[in-house]
């Protein structure tokens, strides 16, 4: 695993020269977010997709939108 100064200057190299302060503070927000939830996940934190995909069915359905299912479909 690597260490959180490794994976920043990871980071840092994979970005381009002319970046500024802002797009970094972004990569770095999105990426400790990121490392927080697969944390979590793996202490067995999270919802599963299926509930999440059930509970926005379910939440559609409830407001009279077409369900994720029928907008599958559509091409």
């Amino acid at each position: 695993m690597e260490s959180v100064k490794q994976a920043a200057v990871k980071i840092l190299d994979e970005m381009p020269d002319d970046c500024t302060w802002e797009q970094i503070q972004v990569r770095f927000e999105l990426y400790a977010v990121i490392q927080r939830g697969e944390r979590e996940i793996d202490a067995g934190g999270g919802i599963p997709n299926d509930q999440v995909m059930m509970e926005a069915e379910e939440w559609l359905a409830s407001s009279g939108r077409p369900t994720l299912a029928a907008n599958s479909t559509e091409s």
